[in-house]
Protein backbone atom coordinates (compact mmCIF):
# COMPACT_ATOMS: atom_id res chain seq x y z
CA UNK A 1 0.00 0.00 0.00
CA UNK A 2 1.10 3.44 -0.25
CA UNK A 3 -0.34 7.28 0.07
CA UNK A 4 -0.43 8.87 -3.13
CA UNK A 5 -0.54 12.37 -3.15
CA UNK A 6 -2.90 13.85 -6.16
CA UNK A 7 -5.31 16.79 -6.83
CA UNK A 8 -6.04 17.55 -2.94
CA UNK A 9 -6.63 14.28 -1.96
CA UNK A 10 -4.76 11.50 -0.26
CA UNK A 11 -6.28 7.99 -1.28
CA UNK A 12 -5.47 4.71 -0.57
CA UNK A 13 -4.52 2.61 -3.11
CA UNK A 14 -3.10 -0.95 -3.23
CA UNK A 15 -0.37 -0.57 -6.38
CA UNK A 16 1.72 -3.35 -6.22
CA UNK A 17 0.90 -5.60 -2.89
CA UNK A 18 2.59 -8.51 -4.33
CA UNK A 19 5.51 -6.89 -6.55
CA UNK A 20 5.93 -10.30 -8.69
CA UNK A 21 1.97 -9.84 -9.78
CA UNK A 22 2.34 -6.17 -11.13
CA UNK A 23 2.70 -7.45 -14.46
CA UNK A 24 4.51 -5.43 -16.95
CA UNK A 25 3.68 -5.50 -20.61
CA UNK A 26 6.19 -7.98 -21.54
CA UNK A 27 4.06 -10.10 -19.04
CA UNK A 28 0.72 -9.57 -20.16
CA UNK A 29 1.97 -10.02 -24.20
CA UNK A 30 3.19 -13.79 -22.82
CA UNK A 31 0.08 -14.86 -21.39
CA UNK A 32 -2.12 -13.55 -24.91
CA UNK A 33 1.04 -15.09 -26.90
CA UNK A 34 0.47 -18.11 -25.00
CA UNK A 35 -3.26 -18.41 -25.89
CA UNK A 36 -2.67 -17.51 -29.78
CA UNK A 37 -0.24 -20.21 -29.81
CA UNK A 38 -2.62 -22.59 -27.93
CA UNK A 39 -5.76 -22.40 -30.13
CA UNK A 40 -3.27 -21.95 -33.30
CA UNK A 41 -0.83 -25.15 -32.77
CA UNK A 42 -3.67 -27.10 -30.21
CA UNK A 43 -6.77 -26.07 -31.26
CA UNK A 44 -9.75 -26.66 -29.15
CA UNK A 45 -11.93 -29.95 -29.15
CA UNK A 46 -15.25 -29.49 -31.09
CA UNK A 47 -17.24 -33.35 -31.91
CA UNK A 48 -20.39 -31.03 -33.31
CA UNK A 49 -20.27 -31.94 -37.15
CA UNK A 50 -22.95 -29.34 -37.01
CA UNK A 51 -20.75 -26.92 -35.68
CA UNK A 52 -17.72 -27.90 -37.36
CA UNK A 53 -19.45 -27.33 -40.92
CA UNK A 54 -20.47 -23.78 -39.22
CA UNK A 55 -17.15 -22.73 -38.62
CA UNK A 56 -15.20 -24.68 -41.50
CA UNK A 57 -16.83 -22.31 -44.03
CA UNK A 58 -14.83 -18.93 -42.24
CA UNK A 59 -11.31 -18.11 -43.82
CA UNK A 60 -8.49 -18.48 -41.25
CA UNK A 61 -10.62 -21.73 -39.24
CA UNK A 62 -9.95 -25.34 -39.88
CA UNK A 63 -11.26 -28.33 -38.31
CA UNK A 64 -9.11 -31.44 -38.01
CA UNK A 65 -9.66 -34.93 -35.97
CA UNK A 66 -12.25 -33.16 -34.06
CA UNK A 67 -10.50 -30.02 -33.13
CA UNK A 68 -10.76 -26.45 -34.50
CA UNK A 69 -7.87 -24.56 -35.48
CA UNK A 70 -7.45 -20.93 -36.01
CA UNK A 71 -4.63 -19.37 -37.76
CA UNK A 72 -2.00 -16.82 -36.68
CA UNK A 73 -3.23 -13.86 -38.82
CA UNK A 74 -6.89 -14.83 -37.98
CA UNK A 75 -6.20 -14.69 -34.24
CA UNK A 76 -3.90 -11.53 -34.32
CA UNK A 77 -6.52 -9.73 -36.38
CA UNK A 78 -9.45 -10.85 -34.58
CA UNK A 79 -7.84 -9.80 -31.24
CA UNK A 80 -7.29 -5.85 -32.68
CA UNK A 81 -10.80 -5.76 -33.78
CA UNK A 82 -11.93 -7.21 -30.41
CA UNK A 83 -10.16 -4.89 -28.79
CA UNK A 84 -11.20 -1.98 -30.70
CA UNK A 85 -14.53 -2.69 -30.68
CA UNK A 86 -14.72 -2.48 -26.62
CA UNK A 87 -16.51 -0.01 -24.74
CA UNK A 88 -16.14 0.26 -21.09
CA UNK A 89 -19.22 -0.25 -19.06
CA UNK A 90 -20.01 3.13 -17.61
CA UNK A 91 -19.74 3.72 -13.93
CA UNK A 92 -20.99 6.53 -11.77
CA UNK A 93 -18.18 5.51 -8.71
CA UNK A 94 -20.32 4.70 -6.41
CA UNK A 95 -20.04 1.20 -5.13
CA UNK A 96 -23.52 -0.92 -5.71
CA UNK A 97 -24.66 -4.41 -4.39
CA UNK A 98 -25.90 -6.67 -6.91
CA UNK A 99 -28.05 -10.40 -6.61
CA UNK A 100 -25.93 -13.63 -6.13
CA UNK A 101 -26.01 -16.77 -8.60
CA UNK A 102 -28.66 -19.13 -7.57
CA UNK A 103 -27.87 -21.63 -4.37
CA UNK A 104 -29.39 -24.81 -3.14
CA UNK A 105 -29.82 -24.30 0.36
CA UNK A 106 -30.84 -21.59 3.30
CA UNK A 107 -29.00 -20.98 6.50
CA UNK A 108 -32.15 -20.74 8.69
CA UNK A 109 -31.18 -18.88 12.09
CA UNK A 110 -34.59 -19.96 13.70
CA UNK A 111 -33.33 -23.73 13.65
CA UNK A 112 -29.93 -23.14 13.78
CA UNK A 113 -29.74 -25.41 9.92
CA UNK A 114 -28.77 -25.28 6.15
CA UNK A 115 -31.26 -26.56 4.89
CA UNK A 116 -33.09 -27.01 1.39
CA UNK A 117 -34.97 -23.83 0.51
CA UNK A 118 -38.73 -23.90 0.27
CA UNK A 119 -41.53 -21.65 -1.96
CA UNK A 120 -41.64 -18.99 0.84
CA UNK A 121 -37.82 -18.92 1.57
CA UNK A 122 -37.80 -17.80 -2.30
CA UNK A 123 -40.74 -15.26 -2.13
CA UNK A 124 -38.76 -13.34 1.15
CA UNK A 125 -35.37 -13.92 -0.68
CA UNK A 126 -36.57 -11.68 -3.50
CA UNK A 127 -38.66 -9.41 -1.83
CA UNK A 128 -35.67 -8.38 0.72
CA UNK A 129 -33.12 -7.87 -2.32
CA UNK A 130 -35.90 -5.80 -4.14
CA UNK A 131 -36.73 -3.91 -1.10
CA UNK A 132 -33.18 -3.09 -0.70
CA UNK A 133 -33.36 -1.65 -4.59
CA UNK A 134 -31.39 -4.90 -5.61
CA UNK A 135 -32.30 -6.23 -8.89
CA UNK A 136 -32.01 -9.81 -10.57
CA UNK A 137 -32.21 -12.62 -12.91
CA UNK A 138 -31.89 -16.01 -11.73
CA UNK A 139 -33.51 -16.91 -8.35
CA UNK A 140 -31.33 -16.08 -5.90
CA UNK A 141 -32.31 -19.68 -3.88
CA UNK A 142 -33.97 -22.48 -5.67
CA UNK A 143 -36.53 -24.36 -4.01
CA UNK A 144 -35.22 -27.71 -3.32
CA UNK A 145 -38.58 -29.29 -2.21
CA UNK A 146 -39.62 -30.73 -5.05
CA UNK A 147 -37.89 -33.27 -8.02
CA UNK A 148 -34.98 -31.70 -9.56
CA UNK A 149 -36.42 -31.22 -13.06
CA UNK A 150 -38.85 -28.88 -12.10
CA UNK A 151 -36.81 -26.64 -9.80
CA UNK A 152 -36.09 -24.00 -12.60
CA UNK A 153 -39.67 -24.21 -13.92
CA UNK A 154 -41.26 -24.03 -10.41
CA UNK A 155 -38.72 -21.56 -8.97
CA UNK A 156 -38.90 -19.04 -11.83
CA UNK A 157 -42.47 -18.78 -11.80
CA UNK A 158 -42.65 -17.95 -7.91
CA UNK A 159 -39.75 -15.29 -8.86
CA UNK A 160 -42.12 -13.95 -11.46
CA UNK A 161 -45.22 -14.10 -9.46
CA UNK A 162 -43.54 -12.30 -6.36
CA UNK A 163 -40.85 -9.52 -7.64
CA UNK A 164 -40.31 -7.34 -10.78
CA UNK A 165 -36.88 -8.59 -11.80
CA UNK A 166 -36.44 -12.08 -10.67
CA UNK A 167 -36.85 -15.13 -13.12
CA UNK A 168 -34.13 -17.12 -15.20
CA UNK A 169 -33.80 -20.34 -15.73
CA UNK A 170 -29.96 -22.10 -14.30
CA UNK A 171 -28.67 -23.67 -16.74
CA UNK A 172 -29.11 -23.80 -21.06
CA UNK A 173 -32.81 -25.30 -21.51
CA UNK A 174 -33.91 -27.96 -23.74
CA UNK A 175 -36.24 -26.40 -26.22
CA UNK A 176 -39.40 -28.17 -25.03
CA UNK A 177 -38.69 -26.25 -21.24
CA UNK A 178 -37.57 -22.81 -23.44
CA UNK A 179 -40.86 -22.59 -24.74
CA UNK A 180 -42.37 -22.86 -21.47
CA UNK A 181 -40.02 -20.16 -19.64
CA UNK A 182 -40.85 -17.81 -22.85
CA UNK A 183 -44.56 -18.46 -22.21
CA UNK A 184 -44.47 -17.14 -18.69
CA UNK A 185 -42.23 -14.47 -19.43
CA UNK A 186 -44.70 -13.36 -21.85
CA UNK A 187 -47.41 -13.59 -19.02
CA UNK A 188 -45.70 -10.39 -17.42
CA UNK A 189 -44.19 -8.82 -20.46
CA UNK A 190 -40.79 -9.78 -20.61
CA UNK A 191 -37.74 -11.99 -21.70
CA UNK A 192 -35.99 -14.46 -20.40
CA UNK A 193 -32.54 -14.47 -19.88
CA UNK A 194 -30.50 -18.01 -20.96
CA UNK A 195 -27.10 -18.39 -19.91
CA UNK A 196 -25.33 -20.44 -22.65
CA UNK A 197 -21.80 -21.42 -21.93
CA UNK A 198 -19.80 -22.37 -24.56
CA UNK A 199 -16.53 -23.46 -23.00
CA UNK A 200 -16.64 -27.29 -21.24
CA UNK A 201 -12.96 -26.74 -19.05
CA UNK A 202 -10.08 -27.82 -20.37
CA UNK A 203 -10.36 -26.29 -24.41
CA UNK A 204 -13.44 -28.11 -25.25
CA UNK A 205 -16.16 -26.32 -26.54
CA UNK A 206 -19.64 -26.95 -25.09
CA UNK A 207 -20.93 -28.85 -28.62
CA UNK A 208 -25.22 -28.94 -27.67
CA UNK A 209 -24.53 -25.41 -26.20
CA UNK A 210 -22.84 -24.13 -29.08
CA UNK A 211 -25.89 -25.77 -31.39
CA UNK A 212 -28.24 -23.57 -28.95
CA UNK A 213 -27.05 -20.73 -30.05
CA UNK A 214 -26.89 -21.45 -33.08
CA UNK A 215 -30.51 -22.08 -33.81
CA UNK A 216 -31.49 -19.30 -31.30
CA UNK A 217 -28.65 -16.05 -32.34
CA UNK A 218 -31.89 -14.41 -33.72
CA UNK A 219 -34.49 -15.42 -31.04
CA UNK A 220 -36.23 -12.39 -30.51
CA UNK A 221 -38.16 -14.04 -27.77
CA UNK A 222 -35.12 -14.19 -25.64
CA UNK A 223 -31.92 -12.82 -24.45
CA UNK A 224 -28.91 -14.83 -24.58
CA UNK A 225 -26.41 -14.18 -22.15
CA UNK A 226 -22.60 -15.53 -23.07
CA UNK A 227 -20.33 -17.86 -20.69
CA UNK A 228 -16.84 -18.74 -21.34
CA UNK A 229 -16.70 -21.68 -18.34
CA UNK A 230 -15.24 -21.31 -15.71
CA UNK A 231 -10.94 -22.85 -15.78
CA UNK A 232 -9.37 -23.86 -12.02
CA UNK A 233 -5.96 -24.07 -11.42
CA UNK A 234 -5.14 -27.42 -10.55
CA UNK A 235 -7.79 -29.34 -12.03
CA UNK A 236 -8.80 -27.97 -15.47
CA UNK A 237 -5.89 -25.55 -15.67
CA UNK A 238 -2.40 -25.96 -14.65
CA UNK A 239 -1.33 -24.96 -11.07
CA UNK A 240 1.09 -22.55 -13.04
CA UNK A 241 1.44 -19.08 -14.08
CA UNK A 242 1.46 -18.05 -16.45
CA UNK A 243 0.03 -21.18 -17.86
CA UNK A 244 -3.03 -21.11 -16.44
CA UNK A 245 -3.67 -17.03 -17.78
CA UNK A 246 -3.05 -18.51 -20.95
CA UNK A 247 -5.33 -21.33 -21.03
CA UNK A 248 -7.91 -19.25 -19.20
CA UNK A 249 -8.05 -16.53 -22.14
CA UNK A 250 -6.99 -19.05 -24.86
CA UNK A 251 -10.78 -20.42 -24.24
CA UNK A 252 -12.61 -17.34 -23.69
CA UNK A 253 -10.78 -15.87 -26.87
CA UNK A 254 -12.61 -19.13 -28.51
CA UNK A 255 -15.76 -18.39 -26.97
CA UNK A 256 -16.03 -14.69 -27.78
CA UNK A 257 -14.97 -15.76 -31.55
CA UNK A 258 -17.51 -18.50 -31.51
CA UNK A 259 -20.23 -15.82 -30.53
CA UNK A 260 -18.93 -13.17 -33.30
CA UNK A 261 -19.23 -15.78 -35.97
CA UNK A 262 -23.13 -16.03 -34.72
CA UNK A 263 -23.73 -12.54 -34.18
CA UNK A 264 -21.01 -9.94 -35.55
CA UNK A 265 -20.46 -8.47 -32.31
CA UNK A 266 -17.11 -9.14 -30.32
CA UNK A 267 -17.35 -9.52 -26.79
CA UNK A 268 -14.06 -8.43 -24.68
CA UNK A 269 -12.99 -11.54 -22.39
CA UNK A 270 -10.09 -11.77 -19.57
CA UNK A 271 -8.96 -14.69 -18.07
CA UNK A 272 -10.57 -15.78 -14.78
CA UNK A 273 -9.60 -18.10 -12.58
CA UNK A 274 -10.27 -20.33 -9.61
CA UNK A 275 -8.56 -23.06 -7.27
CA UNK A 276 -9.27 -26.68 -6.81
CA UNK A 277 -7.62 -27.18 -2.72
CA UNK A 278 -6.48 -30.98 -2.72
CA UNK A 279 -7.35 -31.08 1.07
CA UNK A 280 -11.76 -30.74 0.40
CA UNK A 281 -11.73 -31.53 -3.11
CA UNK A 282 -13.41 -28.14 -3.32
CA UNK A 283 -13.62 -25.24 -6.18
CA UNK A 284 -11.92 -22.50 -4.01
CA UNK A 285 -12.94 -18.92 -3.97
CA UNK A 286 -12.32 -16.08 -1.65
CA UNK A 287 -9.05 -17.20 -0.10
CA UNK A 288 -5.74 -15.62 -0.44
CA UNK A 289 -4.32 -16.94 -3.35
CA UNK A 290 -7.78 -16.56 -5.20
CA UNK A 291 -7.62 -12.81 -4.62
CA UNK A 292 -3.48 -13.12 -6.28
CA UNK A 293 -4.93 -14.54 -9.15
CA UNK A 294 -7.78 -12.18 -9.12
CA UNK A 295 -5.47 -9.70 -9.42
CA UNK A 296 -3.56 -10.58 -12.39
CA UNK A 297 -7.06 -11.28 -14.09
CA UNK A 298 -7.80 -7.16 -13.36
CA UNK A 299 -4.28 -6.27 -14.78
CA UNK A 300 -4.53 -8.22 -18.00
CA UNK A 301 -7.79 -6.77 -18.37
CA UNK A 302 -6.66 -3.51 -17.51
CA UNK A 303 -3.74 -4.09 -20.19
CA UNK A 304 -6.33 -5.72 -23.17
CA UNK A 305 -8.19 -2.74 -22.92
CA UNK A 306 -6.61 0.22 -21.22
CA UNK A 307 -9.53 0.61 -19.11
CA UNK A 308 -10.31 -0.81 -15.45
CA UNK A 309 -12.54 -4.17 -14.69
CA UNK A 310 -15.57 -2.76 -12.39
CA UNK A 311 -17.09 -5.95 -11.84
CA UNK A 312 -16.39 -7.45 -8.52
CA UNK A 313 -18.12 -10.28 -6.04
CA UNK A 314 -18.42 -11.09 -2.31
CA UNK A 315 -17.03 -14.63 -1.94
CA UNK A 316 -16.87 -16.86 0.68
CA UNK A 317 -16.35 -20.80 1.79
CA UNK A 318 -17.93 -19.79 4.89
CA UNK A 319 -21.09 -22.40 5.25
CA UNK A 320 -23.06 -20.52 8.12
CA UNK A 321 -23.26 -16.77 8.48
CA UNK A 322 -20.77 -16.69 10.89
CA UNK A 323 -17.47 -14.75 11.63
CA UNK A 324 -15.63 -16.58 8.47
CA UNK A 325 -18.55 -15.49 6.25
CA UNK A 326 -18.58 -11.63 7.35
CA UNK A 327 -14.66 -11.48 7.53
CA UNK A 328 -14.25 -13.11 4.09
CA UNK A 329 -16.86 -10.73 2.37
CA UNK A 330 -15.50 -7.69 3.44
CA UNK A 331 -11.77 -8.72 2.16
CA UNK A 332 -13.78 -9.52 -0.65
CA UNK A 333 -15.21 -5.96 -1.21
CA UNK A 334 -11.93 -4.20 -0.03
CA UNK A 335 -9.38 -5.63 -2.02
CA UNK A 336 -10.80 -5.43 -5.23
CA UNK A 337 -12.72 -2.14 -4.53
CA UNK A 338 -9.12 -0.56 -4.21
CA UNK A 339 -8.29 -2.18 -7.38
CA UNK A 340 -11.49 -0.48 -8.91
CA UNK A 341 -14.41 -2.76 -8.65
CA UNK A 342 -17.83 -1.00 -8.50
CA UNK A 343 -20.25 -3.50 -8.72
CA UNK A 344 -20.09 -6.54 -6.62
CA UNK A 345 -22.61 -10.01 -7.21
CA UNK A 346 -23.01 -12.62 -4.49
CA UNK A 347 -24.64 -10.71 -1.96
CA UNK A 348 -25.77 -13.12 0.75
CA UNK A 349 -24.05 -16.21 -0.86
CA UNK A 350 -22.20 -18.32 1.08
CA UNK A 351 -20.21 -21.48 0.31
CA UNK A 352 -19.12 -20.34 -2.56
CA UNK A 353 -22.85 -20.63 -4.23
CA UNK A 354 -24.09 -23.49 -2.13
CA UNK A 355 -25.62 -21.57 0.58
CA UNK A 356 -27.91 -18.19 1.02
CA UNK A 357 -28.46 -16.36 4.19
CA UNK A 358 -30.70 -13.19 4.21
CA UNK A 359 -28.98 -11.83 6.88
CA UNK A 360 -25.55 -11.63 5.55
CA UNK A 361 -27.49 -9.41 2.23
CA UNK A 362 -28.41 -7.05 5.05
CA UNK A 363 -24.51 -7.15 6.03
CA UNK A 364 -23.14 -7.06 2.74
CA UNK A 365 -24.99 -3.60 2.73
CA UNK A 366 -22.65 -2.11 5.45
CA UNK A 367 -19.39 -3.82 4.72
CA UNK A 368 -19.65 -2.15 0.80
CA UNK A 369 -20.39 1.10 2.23
CA UNK A 370 -17.46 0.94 4.48
CA UNK A 371 -15.14 -0.37 1.20
CA UNK A 372 -16.63 2.44 -0.34
CA UNK A 373 -15.40 4.93 2.14
CA UNK A 374 -12.02 3.86 2.24
CA UNK A 375 -11.86 3.91 -1.29
CA UNK A 376 -13.10 7.63 -1.03
CA UNK A 377 -9.55 8.51 0.59
CA UNK A 378 -9.36 11.72 2.61
CA UNK A 379 -9.59 15.22 1.50
CA UNK A 380 -6.26 17.26 2.45
CA UNK A 381 -6.08 20.84 3.27
CA UNK A 382 -4.09 22.45 0.87
CA UNK A 383 -3.88 25.86 2.07
CA UNK A 384 -1.31 25.59 5.06
CA UNK A 385 -2.88 28.79 6.46
CA UNK A 386 -6.06 27.71 6.91
CA UNK A 387 -4.55 24.39 8.76
CA UNK A 388 -2.38 26.68 10.81
CA UNK A 389 -5.50 28.96 11.85
CA UNK A 390 -7.75 25.76 12.87
CA UNK A 391 -5.09 24.27 15.07
CA UNK A 392 -4.80 27.94 16.52
CA UNK A 393 -8.88 27.61 17.59
CA UNK A 394 -8.31 24.67 18.73
CA UNK A 395 -5.57 25.73 20.67
CA UNK A 396 -7.10 28.42 22.11
CA UNK A 397 -10.23 26.39 23.49
CA UNK A 398 -8.44 23.37 24.57
CA UNK A 399 -10.46 21.14 21.96
CA UNK A 400 -12.07 21.10 18.53
CA UNK A 401 -15.38 19.75 19.07
CA UNK A 402 -17.07 22.69 17.71
CA UNK A 403 -14.65 24.13 15.63
CA UNK A 404 -15.97 25.21 12.19
CA UNK A 405 -14.08 22.61 10.39
CA UNK A 406 -15.06 19.20 12.64
CA UNK A 407 -18.76 20.39 12.67
CA UNK A 408 -18.86 20.46 8.10
CA UNK A 409 -16.32 17.63 8.05
CA UNK A 410 -17.83 15.28 10.32
CA UNK A 411 -20.77 14.09 8.26
CA UNK A 412 -19.12 13.01 5.10
CA UNK A 413 -16.12 12.04 6.87
CA UNK A 414 -16.95 9.27 9.05
CA UNK A 415 -18.88 5.97 8.08
CA UNK A 416 -22.08 5.35 9.00
CA UNK A 417 -23.60 1.90 8.94
CA UNK A 418 -27.03 0.28 9.34
CA UNK A 419 -25.86 -2.55 11.71
CA UNK A 420 -22.08 -1.32 12.29
CA UNK A 421 -21.90 1.39 14.58
CA UNK A 422 -19.18 3.05 16.97
CA UNK A 423 -21.21 2.76 19.99
CA UNK A 424 -19.02 1.72 23.23
CA UNK A 425 -20.29 -0.48 25.93
CA UNK A 426 -22.13 1.24 27.91
CA UNK A 427 -24.68 2.67 24.86
CA UNK A 428 -24.95 -1.20 23.48
CA UNK A 429 -25.88 -3.00 26.98
CA UNK A 430 -28.56 0.22 26.82
CA UNK A 431 -29.85 -0.68 23.65
CA UNK A 432 -30.75 -4.22 24.56
CA UNK A 433 -27.33 -5.87 23.87
CA UNK A 434 -28.51 -7.56 21.12
CA UNK A 435 -26.34 -9.59 18.68
CA UNK A 436 -25.45 -8.03 15.38
CA UNK A 437 -26.79 -11.05 13.59
CA UNK A 438 -30.08 -11.31 15.67
CA UNK A 439 -30.02 -7.27 14.57
CA UNK A 440 -29.38 -8.17 11.19
CA UNK A 441 -32.63 -10.62 11.21
CA UNK A 442 -34.81 -8.23 12.39
CA UNK A 443 -33.45 -5.82 9.84
CA UNK A 444 -34.57 -8.55 7.55
CA UNK A 445 -37.94 -9.64 8.71
CA UNK A 446 -38.91 -5.43 8.15
CA UNK A 447 -37.62 -5.16 4.59
CA UNK A 448 -39.38 -7.95 3.42
CA UNK A 449 -42.54 -7.01 5.50
CA UNK A 450 -42.42 -3.54 4.05
CA UNK A 451 -41.75 -4.75 0.25
CA UNK A 452 -45.75 -5.30 -0.94
CA UNK A 453 -45.28 -6.05 -4.80
CA UNK A 454 -46.77 -9.17 -6.25
CA UNK A 455 -48.86 -9.43 -9.64
CA UNK A 456 -52.44 -9.72 -10.17
CA UNK A 457 -54.40 -13.00 -9.53
CA UNK A 458 -55.24 -13.55 -13.44
CA UNK A 459 -51.31 -13.40 -14.21
CA UNK A 460 -50.46 -15.67 -11.03
CA UNK A 461 -53.21 -18.32 -12.57
CA UNK A 462 -51.54 -18.20 -16.14
CA UNK A 463 -48.40 -19.15 -14.87
CA UNK A 464 -49.81 -21.77 -12.32
CA UNK A 465 -51.40 -22.88 -15.42
CA UNK A 466 -48.51 -23.43 -18.09
CA UNK A 467 -46.78 -24.87 -14.55
CA UNK A 468 -48.78 -27.55 -14.12
CA UNK A 469 -48.81 -28.24 -18.02
CA UNK A 470 -45.15 -28.45 -17.58
CA UNK A 471 -45.53 -31.05 -14.60
CA UNK A 472 -48.26 -33.02 -16.23
CA UNK A 473 -47.45 -33.57 -19.41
Amino acid sequence: MKWDLQMGKISAVFTRPYLHFDLSEVQCKRIVEGALTLLNKTGIQCKSKIVQRFVATNSGIRVSTDRVYFTRDFLEDYLVHMQAAYRPAESDGHFHQDAPWSSLNIADLRTGTVRSATENDLIRAVRLYEGMGIYGTVPPVVIGTIEPRYRDLLSTKVCLESSQSFGAPMDTPSERNLDLFVKMFEVVGRKPNVLVELIINPLRFNDLNLEFLLRHRGDERINISIGAGMPCSGSTAPLMFPAAFSLAFGEGLAASIFTHLCTGEYPMVGATLGLFDFRYANYVVGSPEWFLLDMVSRKLFQYLTGSIFHGGAFLSLARWPDAQAVHDHTVSAVLQGLQGARRFSGSGQLSHDEVFSPEIVVIDRDILAAAERIAQGIEWEEDLDRSSEVIHEGLNKGHFLDNESTLSNFRDFFFAGNLFRGMNLDQWRKRGSIPLIEEASRMVDRIVAEYVFKRSVDKIRELEHIYQYAIKR
